[in-house]
């Protein structure tokens, strides 16, 4: 299994870039510039090829009246479902509805009960007031972050009764790698290589190199044309995970 630290060794070794990390005759290699490169073909990797782990689950502990909580990384979700630590092997499925009908509910004084539906939220502060350092000055705003770049909100409704876990299968972007023992889907997929040619990528394209550009993405585009084929293999050959319809 690939860590950033040994893709980031390969990534130095393939293109020369020894600025790029430090103490490379000791055979360390911390970052000094190499994790940009790494993340950046991660996200282009996610951006271009949805792969056969994109979705997976969030799990959350909801409290008494709980109704609101953010995920980071999140592209789009799936299901959203209960599980009642008295009754752990029944799923309460909750429906999407839209953001004013759950908002509507709350204004309504809805009593706690057993969630059954959610909506995305809007969680951010306009452009205009994102330099606001506090949001005790407002009212209403207990479900919004300050740094919210990142993540995304869901409300639901009713608040929550009692405690409950709170499923949320989705499709989310993988983390951005920093620890040195840091691994997400593409560094582990075909032992990183993909991931390594989507750095040399994109550290091509800040050479401003386009012959080496050209040629890294033409390499990358053929390989990504193979894993789709694998990708489809995948889906048509087994059973659906979600309903359809």
């Amino acid at each position: 299994m690939a860590t950033l630290v040994a893709l980031r060794e390969q990534f130095v070794r393939q293109n020369g870039r020894h600025d790029l990390v430090t103490d490379f005759a000791g055979a360390v290699y911390t970052n000094a510039g190499a994790d940009v490169y790494l993340n950046r073909g991660q996200r282009f990797l996610d951006l271009r090829m949805p792969h056969s782990k994109i979705d997976e689950r969030f799990l959350k502990k909801l409290s008494v009246s709980d109704y609101f909580f953010e995920i980071q990384y999140l592209r789009n979700i799936k299901e959203v479902f209960l599980v009642d630590p008295e009754e752990p092997m029944s799923k309460i499925f909750l429906k999407e509805i839209t953001l004013k009908e759950v908002l509507n509910a709350i204004n309504n004084d809805m009593e706690d009960g057993v969630p059954a539906g959610y909506a995305m939220n809007v969680i951010g502060l306009s452009t205009e007031q994102e330099d606001l350092s506090s949001l005790s000055a407002f009212d209403g705003v207990d479900d919004m972050v300050l740094s919210h770049y990142d993540k995304e909100g869901i409300i639901f409704t009713p608040p929550a009764d009692k405690v409950y876990t709170l499923h949320v299968i989705a499709a989310f972007y993988n983390s951005p790698l920093s620890g040195e023992t840091d691994t997400s889907f593409w560094t582990v997929y075909l032992d990183g290589d993909l991931l390594l040619i989507a750095a040399q990528y994109e550290l091509s394209l800040d050479n401003r190199n386009d012959t080496e550009s050209t040629s890294w993405l033409k390499t990358l585009n053929r390989m990504l044309v193979e894993v789709d084929k694998d990708q489809v293999e995948r889906t048509v050959s087994g059973p659906t995970r979600f309903m359809k319809g």
